[in-house]
């Protein structure tokens, strides 16, 4: 499907700059759901140090939550168990239990705000401060505090290792509610290593299909505690509501010193062999825009 976007707008998502009002035709996937904003999630919401020890489901939905609406320039956001609704069934006391849960462990702060001088507890509202995520200390089951405000500058001067996932998907993703939590961890681990940009998807030197067969790294399973059997049940499922398609894609193997990496190639070459690599249907626009640039 071709799409006609203003060259104004390549620029403004790729260099954040304007430039003449002409405009050109990219011929766009039209499989793909564009998104203009992204959230930020720290890799250790998706791995193993994260357990259900450390964040129970509610309370892993609920910081996800928290994460889709925090303001990451500020690190705050306003929503509440009104809105929780629509993402997980909690009653207001289980609500309350979750939220000072998540306060407790140092993921978040709440205080309550009132628009005017002198207003009843009726007219406040809560605040939510998000922090970075905690550090999981394996040797004593804790985490220890780290109380650093999660704005994208802190993200970035801190060497905070975190990846970018769609806003929409992100928030299509966390409300299904047929998708259990190893579901929603592992369709954001393949946002981890998602570049569209580099390779018209996922990474795959982390996971691609080649004559049928499935080809996964030993760290998709290692960190989501999954057997490979388990892993291909839950891409079937991902794949079937829709979250991602497999794309075909030229690669080779290119061989630097003692390394090995598969790469994504635009033209064919006699050393290429067409494999599928794993799309996620939301991708950012301007990660699109890139490959045609």
């Amino acid at each position: 499907m071709k799409r006609k976007i203003d060259e104004n707008l390549i620029l403004a998502a790729v260099f954040g700059e304007d430039s003449s009002s002409s405009k050109q035709e990219i011929e766009v996937d039209e499989r793909l759901k564009l998104s203009e904003f992204h959230v930020n999630l720290e890799r250790r919401y998706v791995s193993k140090s994260y357990s259900s020890r450390i964040l129970t489901n509610a309370q892993w939905n609920k910081q996800m939550h928290f994460l889709l609406f925090n303001n990451f320039t500020y690190a705050k956001s306003y929503v509440g168990h009104k809105n929780f609704k629509d993402y997980c069934n909690l009653s207001p006391g289980q609500y309350t239990d979750v939220c000072e849960s998540l306060e407790d462990k140092g993921f978040i702060c709440r205080e309550k705000i009132s628009e005017k001088p002198g207003c009843s507890p009726k007219d406040t509202r809560t605040i939510t401060t998000s922090y970075l995520a905690p550090v999981y200390n394996p040797d004593s089951n804790t985490l220890i505090k780290q109380k650093i405000l999660n704005t994208s500058f802190n993200t970035n001067i801190h060497k905070i290792h975190y990846f970018e996932v769609p806003k929409e998907g992100f928030d299509e993703i966390l409300k299904d509610k047929r998708l259990k939590i190893i579901h929603k961890k592992l369709m954001f681990k393949l946002y981890r290593f998602n570049k569209y940009q580099l390779f018209r998807g996922v990474d795959p030197n982390f996971i691609y299909r080649e004559n049928g067969t499935i080809h996964m790294s030993y760290r998709l399973l290692d960190d989501l505690r999954l057997s490979r059997r388990e892993a291909e049940e839950i891409l079937k499922l991902l794949e079937r509501y829709g979250y991602f398609f497999w794309n075909s894609v030229n690669i080779y193997e290119e061989t630097i010193d003692t390394e090995s990496r598969l790469r994504v190639l635009d033209e064919e070459l006699d050393m290429n062999r067409e494999v599928e690599v794993i799309t996620p249907t939301y991708q950012l626009k301007r990660e699109v825009i890139k490959w045609f640039i």
